[in-house]
Parts: C-alpha cells; sequence; structure tokens
C-alpha cells in the first residue's frame, strides 16, 4: 500500500540502492516500473480533491485545525458557520408575510418538513395585535400549524406586529416561548354579596405564602386592624389619585373615582368663581354620631377656629394655601420655605439689573448692592508714616504699598471690567508743612486692579517735587 494507514506514503523500490547493486539487478526493469507507478496512482487516488472530484471514504481528522472560508450553507446536509448560528440566520424565518393571524415565512436552507424541538424566529407581520386564540404560521409552505402557549390557547393582544417570536415546535404544533401575558387571571368570586350584611367576627380566607401552602383566615376586624395598619400616609393627594367606593346596590361591586371626578363629576363643589366672598357657605361633616352635612358661611367658619388670631413666627415647614388662577380654582399649597426661596428669586434684583440702575420692582442685597453704577467698588485711607502707606480702613483693597518717596501703588481685590474707572482722590497734610508750600495730589497708571498715587509739594519759588503727605483717601466707581 501507498499510504500504511498513519499518513505515511512508502515507495516500493529505491531506485538509487538498484543502481549501486551491480548488474543485473542494478536495471530498472519494466515490472518494476509499473509497479511502482501502480503504486503511486493508488496513493493519489486515496487523496481527497480540491474540485471536489472525489469524496472522504472515512472520518477526516483535522488534528486541531479549522476549515477557513467556509461558505454559507445552502442546503441542510451542509455544516454550518458559526456565524450563522450566532447570528440566528437559520432559524430565522425570512420574508414574513400573511397576517397578524396567519402568518408565512421562509427558512433558508430550505424544510421540507417540520421536525420536534425545531427552533424559529419571526417578525409578525401585518398589523395590530392578534385576534384570535389559534393563530398559525405556515414555513416553506409545508403547512399551516397551530400556535400555542403553555400547550393551551392564546389570548388576544399576545403578540403585536413587529414583535420578534419565539417559537418551538413540538411535533404537533409551534410553542410561542415569549408571550405577552404570561398567563391567564383565573377568575375568583372575593366580593360574593352576603345577604346578612357580614359582621367583623367574619372569616377572610388567605393562603399561607410559606412551604406549607396552608389554608390560613383571618377575622375582618383583625384585617382592618392589622393589616390596613400598615397603610402610610401620603404627604399630599393629586387629582389624579383614585377612591375606592362599595356600590351600594345588592352587586356590591367595588368602584372607585378620582378626585377631580370626585369633585367635578359628582358634586360639582369645585366650579370656578371668580372671587369669592365670606357670605359664601361651605359644608362641613358633623362631629357627633349621626355625621350628617351642615353647612356654614366662611365667615362663620374664620369666627370659630379663630383664623384672625397672630401666629408669632412661622416655621419652614409650615405651609401657605394658594387659590389657583385657572378656571378650576384648584386649591394649592406651598411651604414657608419654598414661598421664601422663590420670592427671593423672583424679586432680587439680578447683577445686570443692577447694573442698569432702572427696575423700580426689585429689592437688592448686601451681596449685589456693589453692581449698581452709583457705588464705590473700592476705597481706601492710607495713612503715612516715615514715607510707609499703611491702610487705616478700606474696602475691596488687598494693600497699598510704597514705591518711592511721594508715590505708592493701590491693588484692589476684586478687579473692575477694564481700565476704564472713575478715581476720587483727597490728600491729608503734613503736621507742618514748610511755608508758602502746597501739598497736591494726582495718580497715574490705572489698571482694572491696580493704581499709582502721587503727592507733590509746590512753592512760590520752585519746582514741585515728590513728598510724602500725612495720608490719602481714594475711591473708585464703574464696572465689575
Amino acid at each position: 500500500m501507498a499510504w500504511n494507514g498513519s499518513g505515511t506514503f512508502s515507495l516500493l523500490y529505491s531506485w538509487v540502492a538498484r543502481r549501486d547493486a551491480g548488474s543485473p539487478t542494478n536495471l530498472i526493469g519494466a515490472t518494476e516500473m509499473d509497479a511502482e507507478f501502480a503504486n503511486i496512482k493508488s496513493g493519489l487516488e486515496n487523496c481527497v480533491t480540491r474540485d471536489g472530484q472525489n469524496a472522504a471514504t472515512a472520518a477526516l481528522p483535522m488534528g486541531g485545525y479549522n476549515h477557513t472560508s467556509v461558505g454559507a450553507a445552502t442546503a441542510r446536509t451542509q455544516y454550518a458557520r458559526v456565524t450563522e448560528a450566532q447570528d440566528g440566520t437559520l432559524w430565522k424565518a425570512a420574508s414574513p408575510g400573511g397576517n397578524i393571524d396567519a402568518m408565512t415565512g421562509t427558512l433558508a436552507p430550505a424544510i421540507t418538513a417540520y421536525a420536534a424541538n425545531m427552533i424559529v424566529t419571526i417578525i409578525a407581520p401585518g398589523s395590530g395585535s392578534n385576534t384570535v386564540t389559534n393563530p398559525t404560521i405556515n414555513l416553506n409552505s409545508i403547512g399551516a400549524k397551530t400556535i400555542k402557549k403553555h400547550q393551551g390557547a392564546l389570548v388576544a393582544g399576545d403578540y403585536t406586529a413587529g414583535d420578534l417570536l419565539v417559537l418551538v415546535y413540538d411535533g404537533t404544533y409551534f410553542e410561542l416561548l415569549n408571550p405577552k401575558y404570561s398567563v391567564t387571571p383565573a377568575p375568583h368570586s372575593l366580593f360574593t354579596t352576603d345577604s346578612t350584611g357580614g359582621a367583623l367576627d367574619d372569616l377572610i380566607p388567605f393562603i399561607d405564602t410559606s412551604d406549607t401552602n396552608a389554608d390560613n383566615k383571618v377575622a375582618v376586624s383583625d384585617f382592618f386592624k392589622n393589616v390596613y395598619a400598615n397603610v402610610t400616609e401620603k404627604a399630599a393627594p393629586i387629582a389624579a389619585d383614585s377612591l375606592t367606593f362599595g356600590d351600594s346596590a345588592a352587586s356590591g361591586a367595588v368602584k372607585r373615582a378620582t378626585f377631580t371626578q370626585l369633585f367635578t363629576s359628582l358634586f360639582g363643589l369645585f366650579t370656578a368663581k371668580s372671587a369669592p366672598i365670606l357670605a359664601d357657605t361651605v359644608m362641613i361633616a358633623d362631629s357627633a354620631a349621626s355625621g350628617a352635612p351642615k353647612i356654614s358661611t366662611w365667615q362663620q367658619v374664620f369666627n370659630a377656629i379663630s383664623l384672625t388670631t397672630a401666629k408669632t413666627s412661622l416655621a419652614s415647614g409650615d405651609k401657605i394655601h394658594i387659590g389657583d388662577s385657572a378656571a378650576s380654582d384648584v386649591a394649592k399649597h406651598i411651604t414657608w420655605a419654598n414661598a421664601k426661596t422663590q420670592l427671593i428669586t423672583d424679586l432680587t434684583a439680578t447683577e445686570a439689573e443692577m447694573e442698569a440702575a432702572a427696575s423700580t420692582t426689585k429689592f437688592l442685597t448686601p451681596a449685589n448692592a456693589k453692581h449698581h453704577p452709583g457705588v464705590a467698588k473700592f476705597w481706601v485711607y492710607a495713612s503715612i508714616s516715615a514715607g510707609v502707606p499703611t491702610i487705616a480702613a478700606s474696602h475691596n483693597v488687598t494693600s497699598v504699598s510704597d514705591i518711592t518717596t511721594g508715590e505708592s501703588a493701590i491693588t484692589i481685590d476684586t478687579d473692575f471690567t477694564s481700565g476704564s474707572w472713575c478715581c476720587l482722590a483727597a490728600i491729608e497734610e503734613v503736621a507742618s508743612p514748610a511755608s508758602g508750600s502746597i501739598i497736591t495730589l494726582d495718580y497715574n497708571s490705572i489698571a482694572a486692579g491696580s493704581i499709582t498715587v502721587f503727592t507733590w509739594q509746590t512753592g512760590a519759588s520752585s519746582n514741585a517735587t515728590k513728598q510724602d503727605a500725612g495720608g490719602y483717601h481714594v475711591a473708585g466707581f464703574g464696572a465689575q
């Protein structure tokens, strides 16, 4: 054999050995040559051709290697690429058609029969939701099969057009694995009419949630005391909240209504009123056992509860009640803390409004008063001793520093927006100025955050010279 069964190809003869053996065996005979080529032919025919001319005759081990650049499967007898498995291509029903209750689709490669446990996905076609409890699906025109859930019928609305449906065939019908409504609520008759009217010692049955699953029961009185005692108070109801009512008819049906429906539809108490007056009436429940409704005027109510008495102080949590300006006239309230915050936000002048100096409806705070154009943005009184200036009093000034005789620098804390601002200055003369001399002050080098101050001494017969004064006062006005 050309192949030894372990992947080694062997020749029948060694032509070099025969040559070296000497005459006459060193000749290459036709018989040996034919045998060798027959051996090679047999070996080649045992190889799988790359163009598919022959087929494997046994399982082919890959030695840990992969087939690469594999084409997409086009027949059920071909193996699948990983991409087809991961992307769900093989079980995705393409070209979904029909309608929402009778769907059609095509699997590729095409199937010729349904097989138990086969999985199919399909995008529900048509519009709306399923309207029947036994919708069908027909794949590759094999035949329509009923769709069920939990081995039972569906309910209307279990799926909607555009939903991705996951189905598995059990050999008889397709099971829908992802319906919108997984179970159908079982009917019950908890609110049957008690002809005698019921009593607090009547019993209510319950199912125990523990592992024993035993039937438990509780008295009606205990139910209200123990169960309803856990109901927490809601801080503030809204118009859309519901109230539950018992029907006065014999059916005993439970009904409910929103606060809006209660006040507008049932009682009509809150019709729009332009402005209430003290003579208007309000309905009040009697505190006596009879509980009969009574009416009083607003004046009587205010007098009875002494609303005119003064409260010494308001707490942050106290509430202020406000009438809605809309036609509904719904009562609203806000805490005193929130009211203060809102008033401050609405009525406090902004920086821009302070700089405009035009509003007559806004008030200022200590923090924003500085933005008014008529307010000094900084001022300083500097006292000079032995030629060194020091701050005696100031606002918005970081420092004053001596530069040389008669010259010092002022550094502003919060700068102006530019060097274009107004400076006002005054000087304190020395205690005993020279006869006939005058101490004057000027300034230079105005910047957004600093200014240089000069003090001069002048005389009738001499030029002005820089001279330290007793002190100086400087103020600045402008935009910050």
